[in-house]
């Protein structure tokens, strides 16, 4: 019966903290949700790659239509999100998809090494060649 007394006299503050945790699950269970992306998806024919020569393992491709642009692309960790042929080379064609802003290919200028931009780094693809 204290209890009760109690909620009552506390209905307010009892409402607040029920609002708070209802928000703060939704905004967790969305957070959960976005994590599940694998990324934005790409495609294009390779014109030309280049290896970063400060991140071993890493190389840059450059794409053409209908994604053109910079990417950077580490074969060896993709490991099992490397599909079909697993060849990344110039002329053949790739799909899959990228995470954009990540510049994960680092270059020597001069004496020290900094990233080189690219639109992102491509977390799973499939190959033509």
């Amino acid at each position: 019966m204290k209890f009760l007394s109690f909620f009552k006299k506390h209905t307010l503050l009892f409402s607040i903290i029920f609002f708070f945790v209802l928000i703060t699950t939704a905004y967790v269970i969305k957070i959960k949700k976005s994590e599940a992306a694998l990324g934005l998806p790409f495609g294009g024919l390779v014109l030309w790659e280049y290896p970063c020569t400060c991140s071993p393992g890493t190389i840059m491709v450059y794409l053409s239509l209908p994604r053109p642009g910079l990417y950077a692309v580490n074969p060896t960790a993709l490991g099992p999100l490397l599909f079909l042929d697993k060849v990344i080379a110039p002329g053949s064609w790739l799909l899959g998809s990228y995470t954009p802003g990540v510049q994960s290919c680092i270059m020597y200028y001069g004496l020290t090494c900094a990233p080189f931009p690219v639109l992102g780094t491509i977390t799973s693809t499939g190959t033509s060649l």
